[in-house]
């Protein structure tokens, strides 16, 4: 168990710093810079995407050796140069690529808030322009960046959107990708059960890729990782050998040296699965292979570790507290949690080694830094939180004010469009007014000026209709019989004196109307009339005088003839 530990502890996060060594020389780092120097020389002269491979040439030179920050900025400036010159050119491509090397920059320095800042709208910029391989690797820095900042729910959402995104867009590569992030989530979290199965789910999608996807290797080797941590050993050997196959592919496809990164942790991995598994003999070849790659501190400190526990195993514990000591060079002098562990180590081999004295002295010396930790990360826990909560509670404030700031901004805006369209539509509506009264006096008047035009006419040029219908208007105008609400066919008939056929056929002739229209037509005009002469009488009084039946049958037809309502009429009436 005690293993297990130790080695999940150095194993799990040995990947990333891999992938960063490089086995330059001074020499080589001499030639590097030649070839920089000379490339800046000849930019000037090149045209064309010959240009800008000179310009990847360079920045990707920089890329593995700066490490100031006037140094991170002197190479952003010449991504900005590089990318300016892909504009000029209109080349999508490399316009992608500048971005998400930027964000490669930054991530692996650890610059989490610049890549965090950046990232959305070089993801957009990739997205629109469907350069998918290299909007999968900036999504692959994002969600990094997201996990280092400790938003381990945004990191995953975010995983959640790539994985929709390649789906939707049919995208093995991406739909790859997006799972085995979210299986590192899970893995960071220890829920190693979930973290192996979007591995093996990001495996099957990205084994189909042809000629070789390069993340490949790398997610072999933490489901290779992950199932170590479980002691499901036999699911580890299997997995180990697509793991060898995956990273030969690579090797071929990138012609790349055999101690390339993943080649390195492929050595580690095979040493642990031999130590947990009690294979020391086999576990020591793999460290001597590991040894056998030169002189680097972060492959040498977990050569040590795999060691001490194979000498423990052995019982050769003056070799295994050897190989403790000489972990403690690679430590950064810090005391923390990884130095502590040492001590225990160490504590345990001097006690097996009846060094008791010896290996009291050191353990109240590890209970009282675990102490000291302890005060140290509840200190620091107390202090996140109390900068958390004030921080909170000014954001909160200040949103507060801002959310009434807008909320009266927006109530004044919307009484301002309001009282605006009131005023407009009142403007309009007393325009349409008064042309519809204008229109309904011109209309009254033109009646009034034919009917008396018929009535002085002699009946001689009449026809025998005409003569009726002009009989029928002197009546209602001495008379005005339609102000009985009873008024019908028959009684007109009666009164003059003929026959109710007569009567219709009068009515038609003379104003091409029916008996019915013709009588209202009258009372609209007599109501029109008492508006406009009696202020004093309500609207329900000039209905019933006028011969309608009800005020709302008056209403309905004073509205459907004129265009307008009685209220309305009378206000222009009044002026």
């Amino acid at each position: 168990m005690e293993t297990t530990l130790l080695l999940r502890l150095f194993s799990k996060s040995l990947v990333i710093l891999v992938l960063t060594i490089t086995s330059s020389t001074l020499s080589a780092q001499q030639t590097a810079q030649e070839k920089r120097d000379s490339l800046h020389q000849v930019i000037p002269t090149l045209e064309g995407e010959e240009k800008l491979n000179a310009y990847l040439t360079m920045t990707n030179i920089d890329f593995t050796t700066v490490s100031t920050p006037e140094e991170i900025n002197a190479l952003i400036e010449l991504y900005d140069a590089f990318e300016m010159e892909a504009k000029r050119q209109q080349n999508i491509r490399f316009q992608t690529l500048v971005k998400g090397n930027i964000l490669i920059l930054f991530r692996n320095r650890a610059m989490f808030d610049e890549v965090i800042q950046r990232a959305p709208e070089y993801i957009d910029f990739a997205y629109k322009n469907e350069q998918w391989t290299l909007l999968y690797r900036m999504y692959e820095s994002y969600i990094t960046a997201k996990k280092g900042s400790g938003k381990v729910d945004e990191a995953l959402a975010i995983a959640q959107e790539l994985y929709e995104q390649a789906k939707e867009a049919n995208q093995s590569d991406g739909m790859g990708i997006a799972i085995a992030t979210i299986g590192d989530i899970y893995s960071e979290m220890e829920r190693y059960e979930e973290s192996i199965d979007h591995y093996r789910q990001a495996i099957g999608l990205l084994e189909k890729i042809e000629p070789v996807h390069l993340n490949l290797p790398t997610i072999y080797f933490f489901l290779c990782q992950d199932l170590l941590s479980l002691n499901r050993f036999d699911e580890a050997q299997k997995e180990l050998l697509g793991y060898e196959k995956a990273n030969k592919r690579a090797l071929e496809y990138k012609q790349m040296p055999a101690n390339n990164p993943n080649a390195i942790n492929l050595l580690i991995t095979y040493a642990r699965y031999y130590v947990l598994t009690e294979q020391y003999d086999k576990a020591e070849l793999y460290c001597d292979s590991l040894e056998n790659i030169g002189d680097i501190p972060h492959i040498e400190n977990n050569v040590c570790q795999f060691r001490l526990h194979i000498y423990e195993a052995r019982g050769q514990y003056d070799k295994a507290l050897e190989m403790s000591e000489r972990m403690d060079q690679y430590a950064d002098g810090e005391i923390n949690a990884y130095h502590t562990f040492r001590m225990t180590d160490r504590a345990r081999l001097l006690s097996r080694m009846n060094r008791g004295e010896e290996s009291f002295d050191l353990m109240r010396e590890v209970l009282h830094q675990s102490d000291s930790l302890r005060n140290m990360d509840f200190n620091k826990q107390l202090d996140e939180v109390r900068t958390r909560y004030e921080v909170d509670r000014h954001i909160l404030e200040k949103e507060r004010t801002r959310s009434y700031f807008y909320f009266a901004l927006v109530g004044c805006a919307l009484l301002l469009i309001a009282l605006t369209i009131w005023i407009l539509y009142s403007r309009r509506l007393r325009a349409k007014n008064r042309a519809l009264y204008q229109q309904i006096q011109a209309r009254n008047q033109c009646r009034i000026v034919n009917e008396n035009t018929l009535i002085a006419r002699p009946k001689e040029e009449l026809t025998r209709e005409m003569n009726l219908y002009r009989e029928l208007s002197l009546l209602m105008k001495r008379e005005k019989l339609f102000t009985d609400p009873n008024l019908d066919r028959r009684v007109l008939a009666e009164r003059l004196g003929t026959n109710e056929k007569y009567i219709a056929d009068a009515i038609h002739s003379g104003s091409q109307e029916t008996l019915s229209a013709y009588i209202t037509r009258l009372r609209l005009q007599y109501a029109t009339e008492l508006l406009d002469s009696q202020p004093d009488l309500t609207l329900e009084a000039i209905a019933l005088d006028a011969g309608f039946s009800s005020y709302r049958t008056f209403f309905r037809a004073f509205s459907q003839s004129f265009g307008m309502t009685p209220r309305d009429y009378r206000l222009f009436a009044q002026r």
